[in-house]
């Protein structure tokens, strides 16, 4: 053990030498293990480096397996296992740490692109990587990764297309340009238009450079690859123009037809109208040409809009409430177009008859059983129809009802029609009275059965009824109220000759009904 020793000799015979001093001196100390960092191949660096951060000290050496160095740092260490020491100045040597440095990483290769570009219709671009294509690999044109290797909706632009392994690796980049969208061209056939027959048209519009120019037309036989062609169709025709860009070859169409614009013909014309006073008449024009114009006419004299026309300067003339004065056998209209000469219609009637009146009267009003006759006053050549109560027609001029009832009480109406115009009805009221008054202007009380009493058809219906009789010298000789169709010529007043009858003669009445209706006045004659 470690000491300071008397080392001696001894003989045989016991004779002990001198001492030799001795020190054996304490064990060396062992550095420990060392603690390691190890910095393993990237994506970039296919070594790597260990680094001794303990124990550390100025009289230190470290190894890897090989020499020893001052410097607790190994770089550009190639992948392999390593026994990592420490060994003091005293030549001592730590147990050994193993340190493992991994093979580099697979860096990707610059990715392969397909980039199909913005085209005439679609204003982004698509950007597909081809290779390297595999799990675990991840995309990017610049922004984040992702793992469909297909970016759609590309806005123009340029981009750095990577592809990223699954350690995180990326690979160098290839770089993508999206073009803008190729523009496209604006066709301008220019604006439909009306020529007249054997002249020409510019069709089109000014070249643009960088364009190309084809035309069409239907009918087909006209081509052109100008930009503003004259044409001079004998037809209606329709022309086709597409432009296309010499860059990208984007293109466009348009179409313009032209119209061929003959002078105006007249297909249909007016015919003569027959109308009743009062009514609408319209005379119509068909007439055949472009962007036509019209004016009617009566004879010369143009018509315009106003009062009872409207339509003078359109195919067709409507006069409304026809007068008289409208009449006239020369009604024309002159039309016009974009080519000469202007047409005259032939000339027309107008024929306005007069609407006829009716008038009508009755013997109204009738009692019942009575006749009714309805008289119209004449009009020449007319026809008559006559409507009224209980499903009364009549087309006489002058209907007669041989025997009424009271229902055939109430309005009449009459309709006299002339030349196919008819009148305003007029109405008229008849008047069929159940309760007519019959007053006799005589009887004879003679008492044999007939004609005895003074009897007044209808009283009955009026129970407030008076009567007073009155002979030739203003005497009162009967009175009732009500009457009842009794009196019998005898008297209630004076003393007569022979008793209470009266003698032959004329007497006088004065009869009240009793209903708000004057008095009624006449003469009896009494007889025997």
């Amino acid at each position: 053990l470690p000491n300071t020793y008397n080392v001696t000799v001894m003989s045989e015979d016991g004779c002990i030498s001198p001492a030799t001093i001795v020190i054996i001196e304490p064990a060396l100390d062992v550095p420990q293990a060392p603690q390691v960092v190890a910095l393993q191949p990237d994506c970039f660096i296919n070594t790597g480096t260990i680094t001794v951060i303990s124990p550390i000290g100025p009289d230190l050496m470290y190894s890897i397996g090989e020499a020893y160095q001052s410097n607790p740092v190994f770089t550009n260490v190639l992948p392999n296992t390593y026994n990592v020491t420490v060994m003091s100045e005293d030549g001592c040597i730590s147990p050994a740490t193993i340190v493992i440095i991994e093979p580099a990483l697979d860096l990707p290769i610059a990715p392969q692109v397909v980039a199909l570009q913005p085209d005439c219709f679609i204003n982004t671009g698509t950007i597909t990587v081809i290779s390297p294509i595999g799990p675990g690999l991840m995309y990017s044109i610049g922004g984040a990764y992702q793992s469909n290797p297909v970016f759609t909706n590309v806005l123009p632009n340029t981009y750095n297309v990577t592809v990223m392994s699954e350690d995180g690796c990326i690979s160098p980049a290839t770089i993508v340009i999206i073009d803008n969208q190729p523009l496209t061209p604006i066709a301008d056939a220019g604006p439909d238009r009306t020529i007249c027959q054997n002249t020409s048209t510019q069709i089109g519009s000014e070249a643009i450079s960088g364009n190309t120019y084809s035309w069409s037309s239907d009918p087909i036989g006209f081509t052109s690859t100008l930009a503003n062609p004259t044409v001079s169709p004998m037809i209606e025709t329709t022309y086709f123009l597409t432009v296309t860009t010499i860059i990208g070859g984007c293109q466009s169409t348009d179409s313009v037809t032209v119209f061929i614009d003959m002078p105006p013909l007249i297909i249909s014309q007016p015919v003569d109208q027959i109308v009743c006073e009062g009514e609408s008449v319209s005379f119509i024009v068909i007439a055949s040409g472009t962007n036509l114009s019209y004016q009617w006419r009566k004879g010369l004299v143009n018509l315009t809009n106003g009062g009872n026309i409207s339509g003078a300067n359109s195919s067709i003339l409507t006069i409304v409430q026809v007068t008289l004065s409208d009449a006239a056998n020369n009604y024309n209209v002159v039309v016009s177009g974009i080519c000469l000469p202007a047409v005259v219609s032939i000339d027309v009637s107008l024929i306005v008859y007069p609407i006829p009146v009716a008038i009508a009267s009755s013997n109204s009003p009738v009692c019942e059983g009575d006749p009714i006759q309805l008289t119209a006053e004449t009009v020449q050549g007319a026809s008559y129809y006559w409507t009224g109560p209980n499903g009364f027609t009549s087309t006489e001029q002058n209907p007669y009802i041989s025997s009424t009832t009271a229902l055939y009480s109430g309005s009449y109406t009459l309709v006299v029609t002339a030349n196919g115009c008819s009148s305003t009805a007029t109405t008229l009221i008849v008047f069929v009275n159940e309760c007519c008054i019959n007053i006799p202007e005589g009887f004879s009380p003679n008492a044999d059965g007939i004609n005895d009493y003074y009897v007044i058809r209808g009283i009955d219906c009026y129970p407030n009824n008076s009567i007073i009789i009155y002979n030739r010298w203003g005497n009162k000789v009967y009175e009732a109220s009500p009457y009842k169709n009794d009196w019998d010529g005898r008297t209630d007043f004076g003393i007569t000759i022979g008793g209470d009858k009266l003698p032959v003669g004329t007497y006088f009445y004065l009869l009240n009904l009793g209903d708000g209706s004057d008095i009624i006045k006449g003469f009896i004659y009494l007889n025997k």
